[in-house]
């Protein structure tokens, strides 16, 4: 199953992630250059999502 998460705030990234981990395709889609930035470098910009348990 493929998916796609349209805005990775609060609720998208989250939502993503946990898709994500029940072995998801997920395409995340956000027009904030800064968040697409950081999650490309693997970096969670949200306090409550540590970096180390939230990317694979």
């Amino acid at each position: 199953m493929k998916i796609a998460v349209i805005g990775l705030g609060y609720v998208g990234l989250p939502l993503a992630l946990q898709f994500a981990r029940s072995c998801v395709t997920v395409l995340g889609l956000d027009i904030d250059p800064r968040k697409v930035q950081l999650l490309n470098d693997k970096q969670s910009y949200i306090n409550h999502i540590p970096p180390s348990d939230s990317f694979y």
